[in-house]
């Protein structure tokens, strides 16, 4: 809204409902939602990975989560994304200690309005 105001012999203006152009926002995508890393070895490691990726129109501040042993995402911490870029691989570890089915879920977190944290659910058997 542009406009022009003249103002003259001393008068006051008072101006309401002005605010900054909103930039618009990014928007997350993950490549993978769910890494299922099979029968591992106990004392062995195996790696997977995935990627975030801005499909937006501005900038994706994105964080990556934690994830207890015996997982473990080597690469994680928080990157700035441009319009249509990506991260580089996000790495996420399974390196079983003891034999059995494990699961938990890694939270991706953005400033997406829409969708603020999307899970990656990591699962996998020591053997």
């Amino acid at each position: 809204a542009n406009g022009k105001v003249d103002v003259s012999s001393g008068g006051e203006l008072d101006v309401f409902g002005v605010s900054s152009p909103i930039a618009a926002p990014g928007s997350i995508q993950l490549t993978r939602g769910r890494i299922n890393f099979g029968n591992v070895a106990v004392n062995a490691t195996k790696t997977e990975t995935f990627k975030v990726r801005n499909t937006g129109k501005g900038d994706l501040h994105v964080t990556i989560g934690s994830l207890q042993s015996p997982f473990q995402v080597p690469g994680g911490g928080s990157i700035t994304l441009a319009k249509g870029q990506a991260t580089p691989a996000i790495s996420v570890q399974f390196a079983p200690i003891v034999t059995g089915f494990v699961s938990q879920t890694l939270t991706v977190s953005s400033d997406d309005p829409k969708h603020p944290s999307l899970p990656v659910t990591v699962s996998g058997t020591g053997k």
